[in-house]
């Protein structure tokens, strides 16, 4: 028998490659800082989607490294408030808070030190 007007052929090719960001995978939220202007300390908030670890560097404008909050530390999902002290002798002007977590998620924030 031949082909039919109803006949329907469904094919679909499987390549492997990702093209985007699916959002939903996203381990953290937005990063919010207070206050900001900064004095000695500041307060970290963001959420995490699911369990894991964090690093939270303070970068200068240029990319280098000012300070470490935290490395790889292990924390639950939901809302994290840390209250970051700044060391000592760093020098007024604009910086980079970042956060990264283990899977490669990251999520930074320019502050600004009085």
């Amino acid at each position: 028998m031949g082909a039919t007007l109803n006949d329907v052929v469904v094919l679909r090719y499987y390549t492997g490659l990702t093209i985007g960001i699916n959002e939903s995978l996203a381990t953290v939220g937005a990063l919010e800082v207070h206050p900001n202007p900064m004095g000695n300390s500041v307060t970290l908030t963001y959420t995490l989607q699911r369990s894991g670890t964090v690093t939270i560097h303070l970068l200068d404008m240029q990319g280098r490294l000012v300070a470490t909050f935290a490395d790889h530390a292990a924390q639950g999902a939901g809302e994290q408030r840390l209250i970051l002290e700044l060391p000592r002798g760093i020098a007024p002007g604009s910086y980079l808070l970042t956060l990264s977590t283990a899977n490669g998620d990251m999520a930074r924030v320019q502050v600004v030190k009085e």
